[in-house]
């Protein structure tokens, strides 16, 4: 019996996930959920990763609602292909970063797979 290629595909990609040292965040698409980070996330943003999974996007983005709601139409209407924000840091501090956002399929559920450079330098 063939091997299920799908499973095999979100190890490997799970596995640089955890293993590379750009900041990476699943985010569930509907609730902006954080569904996982990884430790380079968490040694930028200062939380842990129980922390981030219990968080939703929002309160990591220093934007309110309505900036927020605005820079992910002009993202999704063919606006330039990443996103810069304001993130909030654990200990205040603000960043602003570049996220880089494709929705991809891990482990039979679609993510906003979120990679993340610090610009604010």
């Amino acid at each position: 019996m063939p091997e299920d290629i799908s499973a095999k595909n979100d190890d490997s990609f799970l596995d640089v996930f955890k293993k590379h040292d750009a900041v990476m965040l699943l985010i569930e698409p509907g609730t902006g959920q954080i569904l996982n980070a990884n430790p380079a996330a968490e040694k930028f943003y200062g939380y842990s990763l129980a922390q981030m999974q219990g968080m939703n996007i929002a309160q990591i983005n220093a934007l309110s609602p309505e900036q927020l709601s605005a820079e992910w139409e002009r993202f999704f209407n063919g606006g330039k292909g990443y996103l810069i924000f304001p993130h909030k840091l654990a200990g205040g501090d603000i960043r602003t970063i570049e996220a880089h956002v494709s929705l991809v399929n891990v482990c039979g559920q679609t993510v906003y797979y979120a990679i993340i450079h610090d610009v604010s330098e």
